[in-house]
């Protein structure tokens, strides 16, 4: 592949001279693993509003055929940016920590599943601490038509006001949400329509967000799936393990009074390459993830709290009757038998392969039988032990200078 030069009037011609040290406007970092077209278009937009003063760093979590691929098209797109471009490669970082801090990887840095990105969101904070720049966003491989230079101009106004802010935007596209809400809402479009009127399957996949008119609005959560902050290294403190780190994050900043959340009305694209086919797995991570959500975004008594006490806290939630993940799916798959038996069923054979028929299977066979009290009970003891592991970690002189290091000797 090769990148397009649509960056390039703010450095044609200009090798990229820029280094960390001088990156004090913005860092954007971008999330990626085996998608070097996604990438490629990623970093295109990215660099559309990225200057002289600012830095971008890709962290690869690609297999090493493609992390070459992605290594050789950065080379390439640097020469033509005056932007300090670099390439960090995920596996090789956390080794690298684990060095610097004894020999032995961290608990933080251990995935819960392999669908669980949390460690790779722990290394984009490592990253931004080390840095030091005006403002970090982070920004997956599958998200576009987003202008860096706005969300930083909106965070930088919010934070001269606020303090401590962190912001996301309108995600539109492809939904990014769980699969069980994934299908609800599908049925809900294939509701809408007139009984065999032809829907195609990624129509039922879509998000049509309406922005708000003019100003950011405070939420409580955020995708980081494109997420702007400025925090002090004292605002810093894991993304959780398992599904929803992101949310989950975010909820324990809002509990603990720890910064602003605010949602954009700028809207984000999100434009996987393709629908993921939920698996078993996928569900399984899903359910369990969106369960300690719930639990965690349960109404408090209004005091503020740190992370860690309100991660130790969770272990003694009792989850609600509504929260077991099978009494969702089998609202569900109602709401499915309903619409075939009242001719709307042509679009549901798409919708099996994309999660229905596996969530029947596992409804029929008692997996979704999930035991709410010790799930909570042993994320909590995991999600603590991480949250611990963590601040060790971002303490650590050590660590730091090995990242400056890397992120010299991956400089494009």
């Amino acid at each position: 592949m090769s990148f397009r030069s649509a960056h390039e009037t703010r450095g044609s011609g200009t090798s990229n001279g820029t280094s960390y040290e001088g990156a004090s406007r913005v860092h954007a970092v971008i999330l990626t693993r085996d998608r070097p077209e996604t990438l490629e278009r990623c970093v295109e937009t990215a660099l559309l509003t990225l200057g002289a003063d600012d830095a971008l760093t890709v962290l690869d979590d690609s297999c090493p055929m493609i992390s070459r691929v992605n290594s050789a098209s950065l080379t390439q797109v640097a020469r033509h940016s005056l932007v300090h471009l670099a390439r960090l490669r995920a596996e090789q970082l956390h080794d690298l920590i684990a060095r610097a801090s004894g020999g032995h990887r961290a608990q933080w840095q251990t995935r819960t599943a392999p669908r669980d990105i949390a460690p790779l969101r722990n290394l984009t904070l490592l990253l931004s601490a080390a840095v030091g720049a005006q403002t970090t966003i982070l920004v997956d491989d599958d998200m576009c038509h987003y202008d860096l230079q706005a969300t930083h101009l909106l965070l930088d106004a919010h934070y001269r006001a606020l303090g401590p802010v962190v912001i996301g935007a309108e995600i539109g596209g492809t939904s990014e949400l769980d699969t069980v809400t994934r299908l609800s809402d599908a049925l809900c479009v294939l509701e809408s329509k007139s009984q065999n009127s032809a829907v195609a399957t990624t129509e039922l996949f879509q998000v049509y967000p309406s922005p708000h008119n003019r100003h950011a609005a405070e939420c409580e959560y955020l995708s980081a799936g494109y997420m702007a902050f400025r925090l002090p290294a004292t605002g810093l403190f894991a993304f959780p393990p398992g599904y929803n780190e992101d949310w989950l994050w975010c909820l324990l900043h809002v509990a603990g009074g720890r910064a602003c959340l605010l949602r954009d009305d700028q809207v984000v694209v999100h434009e996987p390459p393709a629908l993921r086919q939920s698996t078993r797995d996928d569900i399984l991570f899903e359910i369990a993830g969106d369960l300690i959500f719930d639990c965690l975004a349960e109404p408090r008594d209004g005091t503020t709290s740190g992370p860690e006490f309100i991660l130790e806290r969770l272990a003694d939630c009792v989850p609600d009757v509504s929260m077991i993940p099978s009494m969702r799916a089998e609202a569900v798959l109602r709401r499915a038998l309903r619409l075939r038996e009242n001719g709307h069923g042509g679009a549901l054979p798409g919708l099996e392969s994309y999660g229905l028929s596996v969530l029947r299977n596992m409804l029929d066979s008692g997996e979704l039988e999930l035991d709410g009290t010790r799930t909570l009970q042993a994320w909590s003891v995991d999600a603590v032990a991480k949250h611990k592991s963590f601040a060790m970690t971002l303490g650590d002189v050590n660590v730091r200078c090995v990242l400056r290091e890397a992120m010299k000797e991956g400089k494009k």
